[in-house]
């Protein structure tokens, strides 16, 4: 067998099988007309109107909702404190100048830039 004539039968099958096709069916001018004219009832003032309605209430329900959630879920009694478990690593020694602001110039009396001079060893 010829690929050339494989090809023809499958063209000749397929005609075959399309060709009752036209029969059953309407043509393109009676479907187009059907088409425009189920178009045009479609837009009506109803389905807007049914639609605005719809949009209305999914937003009034949704205000309504909204404002029946209520107040916040209230906090913890005062003097409660958590404390998490592995707050311990942020406790370092110099904890003291990690929570204050450096302050720099002559007037500065900090431990850090003025460090107090032992007598003993003499000035850094």
């Amino acid at each position: 067998m010829n690929p050339d004539e494989g090809d023809q039968r499958i063209r000749a099958a397929l005609a075959e099988a399309h060709r009752s096709d036209g029969a059953r069916m309407p043509s393109f001018k009676q479907v187009w007309t059907v088409a425009k004219q189920t178009g045009r009832s479609r837009s009506s003032a109803r389905v807007w109107l049914l639609t605005s309605a719809s949009l209305t209430a999914a937003i009034g329900l949704a205000a309504w909702l909204i404002a029946q959630l209520g107040p916040p879920a209230a906090e913890f009694p005062r003097g409660t404190h958590w404390t998490g478990p592995t707050d311990f690593l942020l406790r370092t020694p110099g904890l003291v100048t990690l929570r204050t602001v450096p302050e720099f110039g002559s007037a500065s009396s900090s431990p850090l830039l003025h460090p107090p001079v032992d007598a003993r060893r003499g000035t850094p």
